[in-house]
């Protein structure tokens, strides 16, 4: 498991921002993905964590495509906008709607 700054127990999620935090040790803002030699992992914290924060980013990614693409904002625009590819927000839409 990386010791990724999002997981350490002295990192603290910023209000204004979802990829910012302040690191207690450090004294000194930090990204969500930094690694950290003075890592301590949260009690209790489990990898499945990841798994179900990662789904429910991609569903949210998902329904936002869809609710763009039926406000009719274009495939390649969507694509382009969410760094995808055409194809696969295509079959993306197929599926869902």
């Amino acid at each position: 498991m990386q010791s990724y700054c999002y997981r350490c127990k002295f990192w603290k999620r910023c209000e204004d921002d979802f990829i910012v935090g302040l690191c207690r040790i450090a004294n000194a803002y930090r990204f969500q993905f930094e690694d950290c030699e003075m890592f301590e992992l949260i009690e209790g914290y489990s990898p499945l964590f990841d798994d179900a924060e990662n789904i429910s980013l991609k569903k949210i990614r998902n329904e936002t495509i869809v609710s763009l693409y039926k406000e009719g904002v274009g495939v390649k625009k969507i694509a382009y906008d969410f760094g995808l590819t055409p194809d696969y927000v295509k079959h993306m839409i197929r599926r869902m709607v």
